[in-house]
């Protein structure tokens, strides 16, 4: 494979592929939430939010060193790939806890806020494995 990232940046079809596959990470855990986000996300629940925020290090983690692997990013555009990925969802969720009755209708509306918080912690979670991984 071609080396398509240069000091730092990714060209402009790997760019698309890094929104694609942002695009297609956002949308599997939007369907999730959709429709077993009542199962699994519970504020009302004590235990089970910091339960999540754990499980999510090595899940988010393991996404984001996937996607570099897939789209055979060097590590030199780890940082930028990752941001990519995570910039491609976080208008979308902004959109989706917006309108959260139309596109969470199973969750409370008490929901949005750690649903909102969440989304940041999981896109905190990519962007630090795409620093980190430009130093392996």
């Amino acid at each position: 494979a071609k080396r398509l990232a240069g000091e730092g940046g990714l060209r402009a079809l790997l760019q698309l592929r890094c929104v694609a596959y942002g695009f297609a990470i956002w949308a599997g855990a939007s369907i999730a939430f959709r429709w077993l986000g009542q199962f699994f996300f519970r504020p009302d629940i004590g235990w089970v939010m910091p339960l999540l925020a754990l499980v999510a290090v090595p899940a988010i983690a393991g996404l984001t060193l996937l996607g570099f692997r897939l789209l055979r990013i060097p590590p030199a555009g780890r940082p930028v790939a990752a941001g990519v990925f995570v910039a491609t969802g976080m208008p979308l969720d902004a959109l989706a806890t917006l309108s959260w009755s139309l596109s969470y209708p199973n969750l409370p509306a008490s929901s949005a806020g750690p649903f909102a918080a969440y989304m940041l912690w999981c896109n905190a979670i990519a962007v630090v494995a795409g620093i980190a991984a430009a130093r392996a």
